[in-house]
Parts: structure tokens; sequence; C-alpha cells
């Protein structure tokens, strides 16, 4: 028995932040928003679902908006600023407010009518269920004729 190893590719690093500006974050980077950033997601997929994790520390419940529509969700996050008084002296800003907008391509077999949205301890858990009449089964005998 014998495997490869995929040697480091500076690369496949370069390819995949491509991907990601090209998925939404570009354009904001463009729109010249500073405080524009893409938050990390996880997808994984089960039988019955597709689930994205996004690292969104900071945020609230209320900061979130998520659309989806056609063969995109789209999910925006924007914290809201800090507010002062104007006769407090501002000595010094450390406190980052951010927003983000990330897009995701969806697969035809989503049921956007089902979608839900949770966010816990800094990320947000999206589940995309599959349309109940399209669970495929992943193993399937083929016989020799």
């Amino acid at each position: 028995m014998s495997f490869h190893i995929q040697p480091f590719s500076p690369f496949g690093l370069l390819n995949r932040t491509i991907d990601d500006w090209f998925q939404g974050g570009f354009q904001e980077l463009l729109a010249g928003d500073p405080t524009a950033s893409i938050p990390a997601a996880n997808i994984t997929e089960t039988e019955s679902s597709w689930h994205i994790d996004l690292a969104a520390p900071g945020f609230n419940k209320a900061d979130f908006e998520i659309t989806a529509q056609k063969n995109q969700l789209v999910i925006k996050g924007q914290t809201q600023t800090e507010q002062h008084r104007e006769s407090d002296k501002l000595l010094r800003r450390e406190f980052q407010f951010s927003n983000f907008v990330r897009r995701f391509t969806l697969p035809e077999l989503a049921d956007l009518e089902n979608i839900s949205a949770t966010y816990l301890d800094g990320v947000l858990h999206i589940e995309l269920p599959r349309k109940v009449d399209s669970v495929v089964n992943t193993q399937r005998n083929i016989p020799v004729g």
C-alpha cells in the first residue's frame, strides 16, 4: 500500500483566495470599504443537507442578513459602530467594527424554503436541506451482464 503526499504549492492558496474574492469579497474590497473582511467558512454535506459554518465573532444575531434567491445564498454582516458622547475626548481607539458579504452558489437540489440559521459562540450555522424527493442513495450495486 502506498500513498502520495501532495507537496505544498503557493498556487493552491492563491487559487482559493481568488475564488473567495470572486464569491463576493473582491467586489467589497474594490468598493473601498475599509472594514470589509471575509470570514472563514466550513462547508459540510450529509445525505439530507449541507451545512455552512461561518466564523463571525463579535456579532449579534441582529447583525446578520441572510437571503436566498435562485442559486445564490448571500450572507451580510454589519456590526454597529461605537457611540460616544461628543464631550468625551477619545484618547485611543482599538475597537474594530467590521462588515462583510459572502456569496455561495447553491446546488439545484437545495430546498430554499427550509433554510435555517443559528448564531452561537461566534459561529453562524446555516443548514441547507435537500429537497425531499432529491435524497440520493450514495451506494448502488451495478450488475455485470
